[in-house]
């Protein structure tokens, strides 16, 4: 049986999907910037791989998002009145991680 593929917020998995869709950033772009595996990208968004804590300080700033809402699901982004994902263009620097 395929395992079900995370659509929610709910897992560390869905928490980087989600946050790479709303940066308009695909999984092969996503891996080159934050410096990891494609397939090892995959495996988290899949909730097939629970990332270490190192992967985890890797995609948050390619991804503009504090890592401790990668792992935990705390200090969410800036979201839009409509309930939309502000991406990095938009966030305030309070909230930029990374370069």
């Amino acid at each position: 049986m395929p395992k079900i593929i995370p659509t929610s917020t709910d897992t560390i998995g869905g928490r980087v999907r989600h946050a790479r869709e709303a940066a308009g950033l695909t999984q092969e772009e996503l891996s080159k910037k934050a410096g990891i595996g494609q397939g090892h990208l995959s495996d988290i968004e899949r909730d097939n791989a629970e990332p270490m804590l190192r992967t985890i300080r890797l995609l948050a700033p390619a991804l503009a998002v504090p890592p401790g809402w990668l792992a935990f699901g705390v200090e969410p982004p800036v979201c839009d009145s409509d309930g939309g994902f502000r991406t990095d263009a938009a966030l305030t620097p309070a909230w930029r991680w990374g370069p």
